[in-house]
């Protein structure tokens, strides 16, 4: 410990950098904390280092359970400010649940100003108290520390449920309603926005689209007819989500949008020009967005059946090499009893719409083609929280589109 004027208590070389790393472990100090007054500040530094040592016995225990690489990986991604909302809250909120079960029983009393004012610094997840209160009731329902540590061995919250339940079988209700409210429900919404009418370009009609899909308070949105990257960038700002496009033409093409809470993902895409022989000469997509403990696929299908079949033959063979959950949303071009959506289907895709909501068209709504489907390897079950058209503020907003936007709210825990 060595004095500082600044009394900041979470700067210096944290002691799981130095744990992970040969070299400094040999020349750096454990922990290093600024302090004015020793005697003032005994009980703050006490606090700070009984979370580095949880850091350390967390960084111990990966090093025995997974190896020197995956634990070298796992904290670099902390140092490059490339972990996941979800890494910070487990990581995080397990060494400050640590911190107050140790400060209670040292002192009998836990130092909330203290744990208040340094949050924002220390972590990047605007949820750390639940994962705090998961971690207290996980132990309530009788999961020992060591089993928490080796269950935290992981990078997503589905992942650290499902080895907690492998440790605890007969816990296995219990753990997942503790664990439930952590990642929770995603909405997810297509809205295929029409390039263009003749007196109203996209461009005008941003700032309504924007208003339709916020009140959604969307986690992932899918989009269809997507015109110039200024659109898709003024709309992400509009509703402050963030966002990518794919041209699948000049200035044209699909785009996918993701609230930040999620994390950053690994975004694919994959084009699909038409057979010779087809009826639609337009070049498809689709987008491929990973996430920790999801995929999400944003697309716009063909107006020609062999194309569409193509497309769902593709999205098909990516989704048999995953274990996760695979979730498609876009404008399939097609109804549930059509082929292409017939073949998803039987290959463990469930669709997520109300059948008798129906997107196409505005002026007399008679088709359900902007669909959102759900897939797992091992499972048809999603739980649905809710679905359907947006309710709009005034009848001329839903002309603003030829299609209806849609949105479903699943809980990705189930």
């Amino acid at each position: 410990i060595r004095p500082e004027e600044e009394s900041n208590y979470t700067c210096g070389i944290p002691l799981m950098v130095n744990h992970v790393n040969y070299g400094l472990m040999l020349t750096s100090a454990d922990i290093k904390l600024p302090y004015r007054n020793i005697s003032n500040d005994f009980f703050k530094i006490s606090a700070a280092a009984l979370n580095q040592l949880t850091l350390a016995s967390l960084v111990a225990k990966m090093k025995s359970t997974k190896g020197t690489n995956w634990t070298t990986d796992y904290w670099k991604t902390f140092r490059n400010n490339d972990a996941s909302p979800q890494q910070y809250g487990l990581v995080s909120g397990w060494a400050m649940h640590r911190e107050n079960v140790l400060l209670y029983q040292f002192f009998g009393s836990i130092n909330t100003g203290y744990l208040d004012t340094s949050e924002a610094k220390r972590i990047k997840t605007t949820n750390l108290r639940d994962y705090i209160n998961m971690f207290n009731d996980l132990r309530t329902i009788g999961c020992s520390n060591q089993s928490i540590e080796k269950a935290l061995c992981s990078k997503s919250v589905l992942q650290f449920r499902d080895d907690l339940i492998a440790l605890y079988p007969n816990k296995s209700q219990q753990i997942k309603n503790t664990i439930q409210n952590i990642v929770g429900n995603i909405t997810i919404v297509t809205y295929n926005l029409y390039r263009s009418f003749p007196h109203n370009t996209q461009s005008d009609r941003i700032p309504q689209f924007a208003s339709i899909i916020k009140s959604c308070n969307p986690d992932l949105v899918a989009l269809q007819e997507v015109r110039g990257a200024d659109n898709l960038n003024q709309l992400k700002n509009a509703i402050q989500i963030e966002g990518k496009r794919f041209n699948t033409m000049l200035l044209y093409g699909i785009g996918l949008l993701w609230n930040s809470r999620l994390g950053t993902p690994k975004i694919t895409s994959k084009s699909i020009s038409p057979s010779i022989h087809s009826t639609d000469t337009e070049t498809r997509a689709y987008m491929i967005a990973e996430f920790e403990d999801f995929y999400f696929i944003s697309t716009h299908y063909s107006t020609d059946a062999n194309e569409r079949n193509k497309m769902s033959a593709d999205i098909i063979t990516f989704a048999k090499t995953t274990t996760k959950p695979v979730y498609i949303a876009g404008d399939l071009n097609a109804t549930p009893n059509e082929q292409s959506i017939i073949y998803l289907t039987n290959n463990n895709f469930v669709l997520l719409n109300d059948i008798n909501h129906k997107t196409y068209s505005v002026i007399a709504p008679s088709k359900l083609i902007d669909l959102i489907l759900g897939y797992k390897k091992n499972s048809t079950s999603h739980s649905i929280v809710s679905r359907g058209i947006p309710v709009f503020p005034n009848e001329e907003m839903k002309s603003i589109s030829d299609h209806f936007p849609y949105y479903v709210t699943v809980n990705i825990n189930d």
